[in-house]
């Protein structure tokens, strides 16, 4: 049996099939870009000041922690808006072409109704421990509460871009 294996980089870099979400997929792969950057530079200086200096920059660890979640939050909005997340076709590609397109729109508004509830949550959480301050920085627990907020509207989105398609194809 010959299987043909998806090339995980032609997935990657495969451009956003819609013209309304190719500015601010490029927008997200920026800042994820510039956040990565930021993340190498602060583990890097404090690997330096620990290592060669005896005198670590622990202040470090509270902007990479939230760095983090932001550059996970845009990777996975980045890769539901170009389609390459993960999915299981077993059953779908067995579907007439009329079922598959009425599967793929109750699958994205049960999708979207999901993680609008999450996204309730996670906002009424952000309301009670948002402005908890992190030790050193003092920097609002907020920040990375929002990179989940984030990724939950962006998810939210890329669903509703699918739904669209799929009606109107």
């Amino acid at each position: 049996m010959n299987t043909v294996e998806p090339d995980i980089h032609h997935v990657l870099q495969a451009p956003v099939k819609d013209r309304l979400l190719r500015l601010p997929v490029r927008i997200v792969e920026a800042a994820a870009a510039l956040l990565m950057a930021v993340i190498a530079v602060l583990v890097f200086a404090n690997a330096t000041g620990r290592y060669l200096f005896s005198r670590p920059l622990p202040w470090t660890e509270e902007i990479v922690l939230n760095a983090m979640i932001w550059v996970a939050a845009c990777g996975v909005v980045i890769a539901a808006a170009r389609g390459a997340m993960m999915c299981c076709d077993v059953i779908v590609c067995r579907l007439p072409a009329r079922h598959l397109k009425m599967m793929q729109v109750l699958t994205a508004v049960a999708g979207i109704l999901l993680l609008g509830f999450f996204a309730h949550v996670t906002w009424q959480y952000t309301a009670l421990f948002g402005k908890d301050l992190s030790p050193l920085l003092r920097l609002p627990k907020a920040i990375g509460m929002f990179g989940l907020l984030f990724a939950l509207i962006g998810l939210a989105l890329a669903l509703c871009v699918q739904a669209y398609h799929a009606i109107r194809d």
